[in-house]
């Protein structure tokens, strides 16, 4: 795996040492993999308000992972790196730092050798609960081979598409630059206005506080308007054709509409079961929290990402060329900012994209 000139780790042929066997072919990921299986929708809310006000939505990861830590397993998921420029896997065995991997983190994480981790774990017959995007859980699936594992939990997430690591380190060296110092913790989704109009939060090692909404800090509306997104994530090959986990996650969207009493405001889960191990763990998180569920069309009425990738901003290409000599503030700004010469760039390469396409 190398990273390409947009900052994201992808798989590169060593031609020289390549037998032309196939065999990566049949286990990448960009192929898809999924189960074909009934399909049941929960919604998932913890009682505890702490964990609920630290995580993305509702707290359902961690309702899950506290399960099979209880069980003596091992979690497996993402974390973002000491300096905060970029996320990578990792293994957690204990509560304590199970904090690590709550919340989103809206870059591409390096999974680095935590497949050949979880596969150590499992065939020492321990729990494992892999959580990752669609992709990765194919990729682990793939990495496994036909091999079964009883133990074995999958949970990925609906997948709006991750976002380059390069963009995100000049935009955060930017910030530190601003404030003095060092970032110390960065959160995605921070809630402190309310779950819906989520901020991006950064404590720096000075003792300031950069924190923004989503409408108002230029890393989120440039994540939000899909403007250096992962090429693959707009053709993503794990929607519309089934899941390859036996949970996926989300943002529950709507819930003040099909279940208004839990609408506080603070976050709802929503999750899929696509397998009876699935629903097994699921229901067995119920006294953390509240389990209940719902119906799958309801539950998806406003996550259609869930089926369909989002569409490339036909501003893509022009704003990466930018941003290699330009401050990712400026160049984030020029393209999703709220100025009348922005909406005038963003609508006229709307129309010319448009017509490319007919």
């Amino acid at each position: 795996m190398e990273r390409n000139a947009e900052g994201f780790l992808v798989a590169n042929v060593d031609q020289e040492r390549c037998i032309r066997c196939g065999k990566c072919d049949g286990v990448c990921p960009a192929q898809g993999s999924a189960h074909v299986a009934a399909e049941m929708a929960y919604l998932l809310q913890s009682y505890d308000k702490q964990l609920r006000e630290n995580s993305s939505s509702g707290g359902a990861f961690s309702m899950l992972a506290v399960d099979v830590i209880s069980r003596g397993g091992v979690v497996f998921g993402c974390a973002m790196d000491e300096d905060c420029y970029g996320a990578h896997h990792i293994a957690v065995d204990n509560l304590t730092d199970l904090q690590k991997l709550r919340g989103s983190k809206y870059i591409q994480s390096d999974v680095g050798n935590s497949f050949a981790q979880a596969k150590q774990a499992l065939d020492a017959g321990k729990w494992v609960l892999f959580s990752g995007t669609p992709c990765q859980i194919v990729g682990l699936r793939g990495f496994l081979g036909k091999k079964e594992y009883e133990k074995l939990l999958c949970v990925d997430f609906i997948c709006h598409g991750v976002a380059s690591p390069w963009v995100w380190k000049k935009y955060l060296q930017e910030l530190e630059q601003a404030y003095g110092s060092k970032a110390q913790r960065v959160n995605f989704r921070d809630k402190h206005i309310d779950w819906v109009n989520f901020s991006l939060s950064c404590a720096f090692a000075n003792g300031e506080m950069y924190c923004r909404p989503v409408t108002e800090d230029p890393f989120l509306r440039g994540f939000v308007a899909n403007l250096y997104l992962c090429n693959s994530c707009y053709r993503c090959e794990c929607k519309g054709k089934g899941y390859a986990s036996d949970i996926t996650l989300a943002d529950f969207w709507g819930v003040e509409q099909v279940v208004p009493q839990v609408a506080d405001g603070r976050g709802t889960s929503l999750a899929i079961a696509h397998t009876k191990k699935g629903q097994d763990l699921l229901l067995s998180a119920q006294e953390n929290g509240i389990v209940q569920q719902v119906q799958m069309d309801q539950a998806l009425r406003k996550n259609r990402s869930y089926y369909t990738s989002v569409p490339m901003n036909p501003l893509r290409r022009q704003a990466l060329r930018h941003l290699r000599k330009r401050s990712a503030h400026s160049v984030i700004e020029k393209f999703c900012g709220t100025s009348l010469m922005s909406k005038v760039r963003r609508k006229s390469a709307s129309i010319f994209y448009g017509f490319l396409k007919r």
